[in-house]
């Protein structure tokens, strides 16, 4: 569990030293991942209102839009799912579409190295290790390129939107990459560090982060990417007795609405592109 955010400094801006190669790999990764969403949007897979929300943010940050990747790319069969259950307040978000692309070849952009090198809500990545009384320290893979197998591990995630940001950290079970059929990263919450809603903050938040990316290899060559995310939001208001109004349980019952760019971006297959 995390000491709380007056104790801990943001790992999104870690000051850390990182290899030259992965520099320039997680480059040519969101250069191949900008390829990737122009190609969704061209299929119709996202709405303009988000769009518009995700030039304001390169404006914001200032970044220059990355040239397209070199060889075109082509999405066909878009498609993507949002459910709630509400006896166990699980929301589960599944997307798919298929990409004129080998697994091999989206191996780089399915590493959870660089699920931050994207335009979507996952704004920061990085590897940690726990160090105990909820500190962790960024660390990185020594001769382990972007694309390679490699895990067991655990990666910060930083999530933003206007509506809401996480602090999360999750544990890659196994990162399957380098593989001509299949690639696949599943992961799950192994400590929530922080949740904001618009001005309310509090430590922890979800009580459930879990999916996985996936690439196979279609008959045609051609390959479909899948992504899957359950997410559960804790009472946040524990000792409110929600006469009227109880706004932890009611997150829970909304996060669907109340989190629709996260929703939206995983109809983009973030944080895959």
């Amino acid at each position: 569990m995390a000491r709380g955010p007056e104790r801990r400094r943001f790992l999104g801006s870690a000051d850390i030293e990182v290899d030259a190669l992965l520099t320039r790999a997680l480059e040519d990764a969101h250069k191949l991942k900008v390829a990737l969403r122009t190609a969704m949007r061209r299929a119709g897979a996202r709405p303009k209102a988000v769009d518009a929300y995700a030039r304001r943010e390169s404006s914001r940050s200032g970044a220059r839009a990355a040239p397209a990747a070199e060889k075109p790319m082509h999405v066909r069969n878009p498609s993507s799912v949002a459910t709630f259950d509400a006896v166990r307040r699980l929301t589960t978000m599944i997307a798919r579409a298929e990409v004129d692309r080998s697994p091999r070849e989206l191996a780089p952009l399915i590493d959870p190295r660089s699920w931050g090198a994207s335009d979507g809500v996952v704004a920061a990545a990085l590897l940690v290790r726990d160090h105990g009384g909820g500190e962790y320290k960024p660390h990185r893979l020594e001769g382990v390129k972007l694309g390679e197998a490699w895990g067991p591990g655990l990666l910060y995630e930083y999530a933003r939107s206007d509506i809401a940001s996480f602090e999360n950290i999750l544990r890659i079970g196994q990162y399957t990459g380098g593989d001509d059929k299949l690639v696949r990263a599943d992961y799950e919450l192994y400590d929530c560090l922080l949740c904001t809603f618009g001005s309310f903050t509090a430590p922890g938040g979800l009580t459930a982060n879990a999916g996985y990316f996936e690439a196979s290899v279609l008959p045609d060559g051609w390959s479909r990417i899948e992504v899957k995310k359950c997410v559960k939001v804790r009472d946040l208001t524990p000792f409110d007795p929600g006469n009227r109004y109880d706004f932890g349980e009611m997150v829970n019952a909304t996060i669907g609405a109340a989190l629709s760019q996260w929703v939206n971006d995983i109809s983009m297959l973030g944080a895959v592109a």
